[in-house]
């Protein structure tokens, strides 16, 4: 193989990977992606009770693209001193190739959304918290204030 008929099947392999790491979920998580796919798109679910569940219990992918955008303004750059893309990456299990098939990426903070969005929203903000970011924090918990109507929100 020829050096860009290489990369080009390394980078393939990285997608591929992406999709199948998807569909690693447990038990748990695929009841729960299953009930949240079941007509609530906007993330809010509901507990068996019928009550509904905070949109931070939601998966990423429910998240609207103006949150979504803002992640990407703040994240995509690349920084020293203050967490990246990168960071986030490993604080989310990719494995080092992914995270440089990412920095290939003209939007790398796209893909990372894209391959995480099945994990949790508050999983996202803890995650954000950790790598110093609570102002990227703060974009998220601020769309889950505004918009969540459950019954710990509006308490």
């Amino acid at each position: 193989m020829a050096g860009s008929e290489k990369e080009e099947y390394e980078k393939k392999v990285i997608e591929i990977h992406l999709i199948l790491r998807d569909f690693r979920l447990s038990d748990d998580s695929l009841m729960e992606t299953s009930n949240e796919l079941d007509g609530q798109a906007s993330g809010e679910t509901e507990d068996g009770a019928g009550l509904r569940r905070c949109k931070a219990k939601g998966a990423i992918g429910s998240l609207p693209f103006r949150v979504c955008r803002q992640l990407m303004i703040m994240l995509n750059p690349r920084m020293t001193w203050k967490g990246d893309f990168r960071d986030l990456c490993g604080e989310m299990g990719f494995t080092w190739a992914e995270i440089i098939y990412f920095q290939s990426l003209q939007n790398p903070m796209d893909a990372v959304l894209t391959g995480c969005r099945n994990v949790p929203i508050e999983q996202l903000m803890v995650k954000l918290e950790k790598i110093g970011r609570p102002d990227a924090r703060s974009v998220v918990e601020e769309y889950i204030t505004e918009s969540c109507k459950c019954k710990k929100c509006n308490d």
